[in-house]
């Protein structure tokens, strides 16, 4: 088993227990973003994309403790970046953990760590001879800080900044080695 399925099928069954154990769906923070992204390659020829992106995530909080509680969960992003007549497009499938840190009653500052897959990237270079697209298997992991403020009891908004290294192997085999950094706006709905 690989280990993005491992840690898929633990996230899985860590997730379903606690929401069952708690017996209470007051655990659950669904969180939307967006966001401007940059993704650097020094291998590159143009090292620097800029874009957006586009996400949404569910994080269940396990258990409370004076500080706050440790959250595990998933989301999907989706990822336009771009210079010149290059563009990589991507759309990931992620799993989060991490905690949740209450500062205040209206202030929680969630710390995660991110693992990533997407199963197709598509890149394009309109400079080359053959117009070429190319489709990947990029993987990637890092770590994610956002602040969120309650506005009202189920509704947060906030930011926060998201780095994540990228892998990713293209259709002739040459592996490929990148880093994405986004600075996102957040909605909150508490459950």
């Amino acid at each position: 088993m690989s280990f993005f399925k491992y840690a898929g099928f633990l996230s899985a069954i860590t997730v379903s227990t606690a929401a069952f154990a708690e017996g209470s769906a007051t655990n659950l923070d669904l969180l939307g973003s967006v966001g401007f992204t940059q993704t650097t390659n020094s291998s590159s020829e143009a090292p620097k994309y800029n874009g957006y992106n586009l996400g949404a995530s569910a994080l269940f909080a396990v258990s409370d403790t004076a500080l706050g509680s440790p959250v595990v969960g998933g989301g999907v992003n989706f990822a336009h970046t771009f210079k010149d007549d290059f563009s990589l497009i991507k759309l990931s499938l992620l799993g989060h953990a991490g905690f949740k840190f209450k500062a205040t009653n209206e202030l929680a500052i969630f710390a995660l760590g991110n693992i990533g897959y997407s199963p197709v990237l598509f890149s394009r270079n309109s400079k080359t001879s053959k117009n070429s697209d190319f489709y990947f298997k990029n993987y990637s992991y890092g770590a994610s800080l956002i602040g969120m403020y309650k506005v009202m009891p189920e509704i947060s908004v906030g930011a926060g900044a998201t780095y994540n290294f990228n892998y990713n192997k293209d259709q002739f085999d040459n592996a490929n080695r990148w880093n994405e950094l986004s600075a996102n706006v957040y909605v909150a709905y508490s459950l």
